[in-house]
């Protein structure tokens, strides 16, 4: 089995976020800590006022949370998947303007951390104020012979990075691919990024 990393692709004309508002503890969600029993409604995110004119949606949006954002139709795949590890929670988008854009959006949060950095074979960074965390990557590698039963979870020590077996990737490929040919969709199917492991930095 083949993993990758999953992080969010950015173009000139897609929206940008800022940091996510009304969420308490917002660092759980980099870390694998559940939050689906205290996530609040009011949750929302507003578009970067440094780019005012960038302003087209994506399947998946970049943010200054470091939070993997996505639409329905990527939030329903994985809602079809019936991953009982993996939380969706709601967040609002406003527009430059502080208009709620009346597009669904989840937080993906992944629940499962698992021990599979190689440490003596990656070239790591570790946070100097918390030695169980990585700050940085030059090259991950992970160890030899692992295999997950999650198709998408988080490494331990570098929980704020998301992985995703191979299968996963395929599904939501797939459903790109698709999308990319509706014209008359109101959402690019576009954003989502997948990436060899050793090039996760």
């Amino acid at each position: 089995m083949e993993y990758f990393g999953w992080k969010t692709s950015v173009d000139s004309k897609t929206c940008v976020l800022e940091v996510i508002e009304n969420v308490t503890d917002v660092f759980e969600l980099s870390r694998g800590i559940s939050r689906v029993s205290d996530f609040p409604d009011a949750a929302l995110i507003r578009m970067d006022r440094n780019f005012p004119k960038q302003i087209k949606l994506a399947d998946q949006l970049d943010n200054d949370s470091g939070l993997t954002i996505v639409s329905t139709k990527i939030a329903d795949a994985i809602r079809a998947l019936s991953l009982t590890d993996v939380e969706l929670l709601p967040v609002s988008i406003l527009d430059h303007k502080g208009n709620d854009v009346d597009q669904h959006y989840f937080i993906v949060n992944p629940c499962t951390v698992l021990d599979c950095i190689d440490k003596e074979a990656s070239s790591l960074m570790w946070n100097p104020l918390d030695e169980n965390l990585i700050a940085g990557v030059l090259e991950l590698v992970l160890q030899e012979g692992f295999e997950s039963d999650s198709m998408i979870f988080r490494p331990k020590h570098f929980p704020q990075r998301i992985m995703v077996r191979e299968d996963f990737v395929k599904k939501i490929e797939a459903i790109e691919a698709i999308e990319a040919i509706d014209a008359i969709d109101a959402i690019d199917a576009s954003g989502v990024r997948f990436i060899p492991i050793d090039e996760l930095i």
